[in-house]
């Protein structure tokens, strides 16, 4: 709010006594060009820009104003930034950090295929076939087909077992480690024990504080686990957002990489290692389920900024 008010303040100071309600587009232009002289960045302007359109569009909401100057006034599309990929020894570290079976499919999966995160929860093994290697996705872009490669395949595989229907990436239920504390002067267990329906809670007294030492405690604790179904059965609950944000977070700090890992940068880095090594940036267009090449095309900037280190590195000229 704050921020607001201060380029609304700016821009009364540059009209020189002229009123708000008297500024054209032309005194619009005038303000964004003077912020550029004072070294604004680009991504600033337009926000500048666009606190005047509200405050422009409240006024002639009000009446006050016949028109909203500062929608006649327009400034060159911000540069887009090339998306955050991954390169292909660190999408290696990233396959053998993986620990479990779902974490590795999932990992072959999203590289191998580039599907979007939020197509992935939604995969049904129904939409797999293995045969003709072919996963059929369903996607903000509409309903596609993309081929399944070999080591995706053989890491689904592992994974769903002999499973024939349901999600594919289901949620995962860590094993329960029970709990052992102090209660009243006394040792208390509690655990969940699955082997009833919804598990149900179990809380047991393990003797008094002061006639049991811990260890003693710590070993009744565990020979009463150690016949109990403490694993949550298998549910068709599919990998829900935050757990996959999270499991990737987890995944790049234990394969050793500086920055944040996601999802997405799985998709991306499969759509710039094609393009790389030569692959048709339609092919990509079809693979990524882009409605618009332009879309794709914004891979193309990591390639190009590939070419200029390239001559930076081995033109005669330039070395």
């Amino acid at each position: 709010m704050r921020r607001r008010y201060l380029t609304i303040r700016q821009f009364i100071e540059s009209l020189r006594g002229k009123l708000l309600t008297d500024a054209s587009h032309v005194d619009v232009r005038s303000f964004v060009a003077s912020l550029a002289d004072h070294g604004v960045t680009l991504h600033t302007a337009n926000d500048h820009l666009t606190t005047l359109r509200m405050f422009y569009d409240f006024l002639n909401l009000g009446g006050l104003v016949g028109y909203s100057p500062p929608r006649l006034v327009r400034i060159r599309n911000r540069p887009r930034k090339p998306p955050p990929v991954l390169s292909e020894p660190d999408i290696v570290r990233l396959i053998q950090a993986c620990k479990s079976k779902r974490d590795r499919a999932f990992v072959e999966f999203c590289y191998g295929t580039g599907c979007r995160p939020g197509e992935m929860r939604n995969l049904r093994i129904e939409d797999i076939d293995f045969e003709a290697q072919i996963v059929r996705v369903r996607g903000k872009g509409g309903n596609r087909v993309v081929p399944l490669g070999h080591r995706a395949g053989c890491a689904i595989r592992q994974y769903i077992k002999d499973r024939q229907t349901g999600f594919v990436f289901q949620k995962d239920y860590p094993i329960q480690k029970g709990a052992l504390f102090v209660k009243g002067g006394s040792w208390i267990g509690v655990w969940r024990d699955y082997r009833e329906q919804e598990g149900r809670q179990k809380e047991v007294y393990l003797g008094r504080l002061r006639n049991v030492p811990q260890a003693e405690a710590k070993a009744k604790f565990r020979k009463l686990l150690s016949g109990v179904q403490l694993r949550r059965p298998t549910r068709n609950t599919s990998f829900s957002q935050g757990g996959i944000s999270r499991f990737m977070g987890i995944l790049g700090r234990r394969a050793g990489l500086k920055r944040h890992i996601h999802a997405q940068m799985l998709r991306h880095s499969f759509a710039t290692h094609l393009l790389d090594r030569g692959a048709d940036i339609r092919v990509i267009q079809e693979l990524l389920g882009h409605r618009n090449l332009e879309s794709t095309a914004a891979y193309t900037h990591v390639t190009t900024a590939k070419m200029a280190k390239a001559i930076q590195q081995f033109h005669p000229r330039e070395t």
